[in-house]
């Protein structure tokens, strides 16, 4: 699902490199927490992440395709 919404770009040079712009988040926090175990080494934790993510998708009234995330 969240492949689909990515801004992927190639570079074009002869190593067929690409790069990505930074999408929602919200999975690769989630994905972080349970492979690290976090949920067994402390009571409480606070995570937070900050900076521009990007979206894919048509936009529509009121919704952007870059957006800050806090």
């Amino acid at each position: 699902v969240v492949q689909k919404e990515m801004y992927t770009f190639t570079t074009g040079d002869d190593g067929g490199s690409s790069f990505t712009l930074r999408p929602e988040n919200t999975a690769s926090a989630v994905r972080a927490y349970l492979e690290n175990k976090v949920y067994g080494k402390e009571g409480l934790t606070k995570w937070y992440y900050m900076g521009p993510m990007f979206r894919h998708d048509k936009p529509q009234a009121g919704r952007y395709r870059q957006f800050h995330a806090y």
